[in-house]
């Protein structure tokens, strides 16, 4: 969990290959995140954004 300067993040395209807020240069670590979850069928990634707040769940179930 991390605090953000705005309310909200728009959410729809953080785990795409060179996108993100901060600036360039970035952008792997989630499309990363994305690719290794890919390859575990029980897993799951759950994110969230409100309240100045951005947070994201892994879950594996087996």
């Amino acid at each position: 969990e991390n605090s953000t300067v705005d309310e909200r993040v728009n959410i729809s395209h953080i785990f795409e290959e060179g996108y993100s807020s901060k600036g360039e240069g970035r952008g792997i670590g989630l499309h990363n995140v994305r690719e290794i979850l890919a390859k575990y069928p029980f897993s799951s990634v759950s994110t969230r954004s409100a309240d100045y707040l951005f947070s994201q769940t892994i879950t594996f179930r087996k």
